[in-house]
């Protein structure tokens, strides 16, 4: 799935083995986290560490250590449009 034009992104229809959306109920914060190098897709970085905050969070994986020139696959096809993808999530309303 490519980036498209939304009226309200939802997030659990991006979730894929490279994308991963865990949503806490009643909090209005979004944690963006990206994979570092060499990361497997079935690992969600940083999971156990970031647990313990009450907020929303979406784990992204491009599998290859990527994301910041080719994007991440079903959430957008470059850099450029992870951008607006991000930008997208920080301007809606909770």
């Amino acid at each position: 799935m490519s980036t498209q034009i939304l009226d309200k992104i939802r997030l659990s229809d991006f979730d894929s083995e490279y994308c991963f959306y865990e949503d806490e109920i009643g909090s209005d914060i979004l944690l963006i986290i990206f994979a570092y190098i060499n990361q497997p897709l079935s690992i969600k970085s940083h999971y156990h560490y970031l647990s313990g905050l009450r907020c929303s969070k979406l784990f992204l994986n491009s599998g290859r250590n990527d994301w910041y020139q080719a994007g991440v696959p079903s959430v957008a096809g470059s850099f450029s449009e992870l951008l607006d993808f991000c930008k997208r999530l920080s301007d809606e309303e909770p």
